[in-house]
């Protein structure tokens, strides 16, 4: 309210008190009614209308809790050969967990031994999965479990499964000729920035594992050799001096298993 209705008003107040003298009309009745006009009092009903939008905002929230680690009781490991388009067995694992948890899975598959980095599997969500056989080569795959009470999650990883197709539905494997040929021509490069493995076509590995001579080793996204300890989706791997992966030994304390992966 601006300035010019405010004195308006109050004259109009003081006025009416003055006609009307017998009403006991003073300053303060004059003030109030003033202030009635001026500042309303809010609307009970509005206030608790607020009160309970509040509430229930409040209460949409939750909280996050602890949710146990899921533990594989089935896993995955081996091999399995298939000749192109045979009907393949389905992968098949099962997870459990300690607690109220609802456990729900999704698959990966990768070309290198490792379950980590590897790529998503639209639509595989279930405990098994079967794998295609239209391609020949060679892919790993593994699931990732995951534990889930209200927002709160909590996941594991199981082993690997590798799967061969070829053409005849066994391991495929290179002559001596074929074998002599790619040593000759994969050779490991230094510089100044580390070592680094050419594949004898003028490529080299980046970003990836790669198998040499029967050792793994993984490589940074500049293609240079890893050493130390390497992360590689949700877990530790230990590359040594030489670049080849730990296995089956003790390292600063911790375990690092068959596969690689610290335990």
């Amino acid at each position: 309210m601006n300035n010019r209705w405010y004195k308006k008003l109050l004259l109009l107040l003081t006025v009416g008190c003055m006609t009307v003298s017998m009403t006991g009309c003073s300053a303060d009745s004059v003030l109030d009614k003033l202030l009635s006009v001026t500042d309303p009092k809010p609307d009970k009903k509005t206030e608790a209308t607020k009160e309970d939008s509040s509430d229930k905002k409040d209460s949409a929230g939750e909280k996050e809790v602890e949710v146990a680690k899921p533990e594989f009781t089935t896993n995955l490991s081996g091999a399995v050969t298939y000749a192109v388009n045979a009907k393949a067995s389905a992968l098949t694992v099962e997870a459990t967990t300690t607690d109220d948890g609802s456990i729900t899975y999704q698959w990966y598959k990768s070309q290198t031994d490792t379950n980590g980095g590897g790529t998503l599997i639209d639509g595989a969500t279930e405990a098994s999965y079967t794998p295609p056989t239209d391609t020949e080569g060679t892919l790993y795959y593994y699931v990732v479990a995951t534990s889930t009470i209200g927002s709160s999650t909590n996941g594991a990883t199981s082993d690997t499964a590798e799967v061969i197709v070829s053409a005849d539905g066994t391991i495929p494997s290179e002559s001596e000729d074929q074998a002599g040929a790619s040593k000759v021509l994969g050779k490991w490069v230094q510089n100044n920035d580390g070592w680094w493995y050419d594949n004898g076509d003028g490529t080299y590995p980046r970003n990836a594992w790669k198998q040499i001579d029967g050792k793994w080793y993984a490589f940074d996204e500049k293609g240079y050799m890893r050493v130390g300890w390497f992360k590689d989706g949700d877990s530790w791997y230990y590359l040594l001096d030489s670049g080849e992966m730990a296995k089956d030994t003790d390292i600063e304390g911790y375990h690092i298993g068959s596969n690689g992966k610290m335990e």
